[in-house]
């Protein structure tokens, strides 16, 4: 039987709000988020969860070669 999940149990962190949006934004990026929990269920307004897969998915840099 599975253990129910208890908000006691739960563990959290947090972070000093920066001066910035895209400061802030650079922050939450690596984390899934409670802005992205609709997409779960398909009643984000704005994302599906192929938007978040291939955000997520997506390289970080791109290597560019040039063969001539």
């Amino acid at each position: 039987m599975a253990r129910s999940f208890e908000a006691s149990q739960a563990e959290f962190e947090s972070f000093p709000i920066p001066p910035t949006e895209e400061e802030w934004k650079a922050i939450r990026a690596p984390y899934y988020n409670a802005s992205l929990a609709g997409c779960l269920f398909d009643e984000h307004e704005y994302v599906t969860l192929g938007d978040v897969c291939t955000e997520w998915l997506k390289p970080n840099e791109f290597e560019i070669v040039d063969e001539d």
